[in-house]
């Protein structure tokens, strides 16, 4: 179980200028996939102590159904776990050291006190938004929010896929292997591997 602070409450305890809000995409998951996201209305922050002690999650957290293809928008502060039986793809902002965890087996503390109460649940969506780029690319928002935006293109048949960003990108290939161009750069991008492009690139 995982409790990672927000933005302010980083700063308030931890002493760093973030905090960590993620986002999951599901790449497999098998029947009756499930993670835990958020906690129940009503619950306080002791019987959320004693629940998490026991063990017995469900009797104070959210439990959702996961199926491949679905994203899951976790802000700091909410209390989460997926798994078993699922593949996700996970994306953050950077920076973040701190991470709690229940049981406390590993050293780390055993605390509440980067959960937000009133907790906020997290957001799931099955098929995001779709915009047709050309008659072989669409870009799919999977989620957005302050601190990343999470996008999945697809592009079918031999035509280029061209884009500049005035950010920098996290490019993560979920397919066949295709070959990448950034400014001088040329590679191959194999699946499940990953590429950190810099801002103001063009890349195709």
């Amino acid at each position: 179980m995982h409790l990672h602070a927000d933005d302010a409450t980083a700063r308030r305890l931890e002493g760093e200028p973030n905090g960590k809000t993620e986002a999951w995409h599901v790449l497999d998951a098998v029947p009756g996939a499930t993670a835990l996201v958020g906690v129940r209305p009503g619950v306080d922050r002791e019987r959320l102590r004693r629940a998490l002690l026991a063990q017995d999650f469900d009797a104070v957290m959210r439990r959702l159904p996961v199926r491949a293809g679905q994203t899951v928008y976790v802000p700091g502060g909410t209390l989460h776990s997926f798994g078993p039986g699922t593949l996700v793809y996970e994306t953050c902002p950077g920076g973040w050291r701190t991470a709690r965890r229940w049981p406390s087996g590993s050293g780390r503390r055993t605390s509440s006190g980067c959960w937000t109460s009133g907790d906020r649940p997290g957001r799931s969506s099955i098929h995001g938004l779709s915009v047709r780029v050309d008659d072989s690319v669409v870009r799919t928002v999977l989620c957005a929010g302050p601190c990343f935006a999470l996008e999945r293109w697809t592009a079918g048949g031999n035509g280029p896929l061209t884009r500049t960003f005035a950010t920098a990108q996290i490019l993560s290939n979920a397919g066949a292997p295709v070959t990448v161009t950034c400014g001088g750069w040329t590679g191959r991008l194999g699946r499940a591997r990953t590429l950190c492009r810099p801002r103001s690139a063009r890349c195709g």
